[in-house]
Order: structure tokens, then C-alpha cells, then sequence
């Protein structure tokens, strides 16, 4: 067979893509990705179990649009990692360092959702004990204060909230809220017309409410501290306060 061809991959739309770039040494194509990853997989499906097997969050993989993405699913949660995407071409460097940041993520999110229930803190190494503020209205007593730490995702703050004082402050799960930021503080309140929804966690075999705030463009964190400063939080009925500590 003439050498031409032979190595005539370019000409096969099945393989490859004449509206992507092409770059010598980098994944092109789902064929180039199996290949370069040197397990003698022959599908994205072959992939997602060997990937499942070998990395400590059990990540999945799958294909995206001219590319592929990466998460995971923490268990005993309802939410998991961010999915990250890698569009061709990409290095297989660029492929770990995905899978590395899910690892990461996961490995976040287990730490702030299996914390001890029973001390009324999400991390073993901060949390104060419940504080109730006196007052006529009932509405405004104070069930918990707590002492936290700013977490983070894809290397942006992050404050995961969860505790068995939420169900009595009115935030069960299922609940739609609504957050509000503003330059010194996050306000989260009961608001049956929210878009979100307070999410589950199984944490020592009890199911507990979860509100996980990630910093987005509507959502600015930065007026409570950088990563891993610490934040207090006060949780009321239908009102949660998270400040700078």
C-alpha cells in the first residue's frame, strides 16, 4: 500500500475535524486520546471504567463536543465536582492536570460534607459552639454561630454549609433559597420562589441539608477574605449570615 495511503487519517471524518486546529504531539482526536493514554482501551466507555478504578474519587470520564470532560460524583451528596472540558487539541499533561483537579474538588467536598455532625461544625479543626440570642421575636432567634474556613473550587472561595440546625432555621432539603452578596457579607434566606435548592448529604448515616455557595460573576465572595481565612456563620429562622471573621 502506497505510504500516502497508508497514514491518510487526516482524510477520515470520523477521526478527524478540518474545522480544528491540528497540532503534531498533541490528542487530535478520540482515536489519538486512546492511543496516547497506552491502555488498550478501545472506547470512551473502556476509558470512564479504568478511570473510575484507578483515582481515588472514582472520576468519570466521557466525550464533550470536539473534546473530552472529566467530574465526579461525591458520594453520599447530591452534587459532585465541577465537569472540566478539554476541546482537541489538548496534551495529555493538560488531560491529568484535569483529572488532578477533580481529585482535588472531590477530595474538598468529601472534607466539608463528612465533618462531625454531632460537634456542629464542618471541619474537625474549627467550629464554635451553638450561641442563642434572646429576643421577643421569635423569628430572629439565633440557633447556631460557627466558626468556618473559605474553601475553594477551581481555585475560586468557596463556603460549603451544612448542619442539623438548618432543618430547624426552616432550610430542609429541597428547599429553594436565595443568595445575596454584597461587599462585607452572604445572605441566604427562605424563598419558595429562589432558583436554588438546598442540597443532601449523608454524613454518618444521618441525611443533612447542604448549601454549597461557589464565587460566580453574580456571586462575589471576595468581601469575606481570601482562601482558607476564616468566616463566621450565624444561622436563624429563614435567615443564614455568613461574615468575615
Amino acid at each position: 500500500m502506497p505510504f500516502h495511503e497508508a497514514h491518510n487519517d487526516h482524510l477520515d471524518p470520523d477521526i478527524y475535524n478540518p474545522e480544528m486546529e491540528y497540532k503534531k504531539g498533541h490528542v487530535n482526536n478520540l482515536k489519538e486520546f486512546l492511543e496516547q493514554r497506552g491502555f488498550g482501551e478501545e472506547t470512551i466507555a473502556h476509558v470512564s471504567r479504568t478511570t473510575y478504578k484507578y483515582t481515588d474519587c472514582g472520576a468519570w470520564c466521557a466525550e464533550a463536543d470536539n473534546g473530552i470532560k472529566v467530574g465526579s460524583i461525591v458520594e453520599g451528596v447530591d452534587f459532585g465536582t465541577d465537569t472540566h472540558t478539554l476541546t482537541y487539541p489538548f496534551s495529555m499533561k493538560e488531560y491529568y492536570d484535569a483529572l488532578q483537579l477533580v481529585e482535588d474538588e472531590a477530595s474538598q467536598i468529601w472534607n466539608d460534607t463528612h465533618g462531625c455532625e454531632d460537634c456542629d461544625m464542618e471541619h474537625p479543626e474549627y467550629g464554635s459552639p451553638t450561641k442563642t440570642r434572646k429576643t421577643k421575636n421569635k423569628e430572629n432567634i439565633m440557633l447556631l454561630r460557627q466558626r468556618q474556613k473559605i474553601g475553594q473550587s477551581k481555585g475560586t472561595r468557596r463556603v460549603c454549609l451544612w448542619n442539623k440546625k438548618m432543618i430547624e432555621a426552616g432550610f430542609a432539603i429541597g428547599q429553594p433559597i436565595l443568595v445575596r452578596a454584597n461587599s462585607s457579607r452572604i445572605i441566604v434566606t427562605v424563598d419558595n420562589a429562589g432558583k436554588r435548592k438546598v442540597s443532601r448529604v449523608v454524613n454518618h448515616g444521618n441525611v443533612l441539608p447542604v448549601i454549597d455557595i461557589k464565587e460566580t460573576k453574580s456571586i462575589d465572595l471576595s468581601g469575606l477574605g481570601d482562601i482558607g481565612d476564616g468566616v463566621t456563620v450565624s444561622i436563624a429562622k429563614g435567615k443564614i449570615t455568613i461574615e468575615k471573621a
